[in-house]
């Protein structure tokens, strides 16, 4: 059994805004402080409300100012947008991003338990033991939990 990776996350959401254009095929995102952004390797959500979309990426790295190693539409679960960042009449920013919990990761969570669950229902029945589990998956289980 192999478990789905749930990045790291801290207390807190944060939005930061877009600095630069973004591409379709943008593998780095320009962002004001990437630094507020959850720890890297993670997921993060474009958005911007007035315009009703939003995008999903992942992202493999941060440095002050940028997201890197970017993967775009990430999962399948939005569309691949181009991004141009803009102040409203206020004088604000409307592309922002953010690590809000999203359905993605809520996924990862559900599917995970289900599959512990599983194990547990076998070992449970007595239709499988502790040796029939591979180290692997026991060590990802413990792993996940620790995370």
């Amino acid at each position: 059994m192999k478990l789905y990776t749930i990045p790291p996350a801290p207390h807190e959401s944060v939005i930061v805004t877009l600095t630069g254009t973004l591409r379709p095929d943008s593998t780095s995102v320009p962002v004001s402080n990437a630094g507020d952004l959850w720890p890297a390797p993670n997921i993060a959500t474009i958005f911007d409300r007035s315009l009703g979309k939003a995008e999903t990426i992942y992202y493999e790295g941060k440095t002050a100012n940028t997201l890197t190693g970017v993967i775009r539409g990430y999962e399948g679960r939005t569309g691949i947008y181009e991004w141009v960042p803009y102040d409203n009449a206020q004088g604000q920013p409307m592309v922002q991003v953010t690590n809000a919990l999203t359905s993605s990761f809520q996924d990862r969570v559900r599917k995970n338990m289900a599959l512990v669950e599983d194990a547990i229902n076998e070992l449970g029945t007595g239709a499988g033991t502790v040796q029939s589990i591979p180290i692997n998956t026991i060590q990802d289980i413990v792993s996940n939990l620790l995370n």
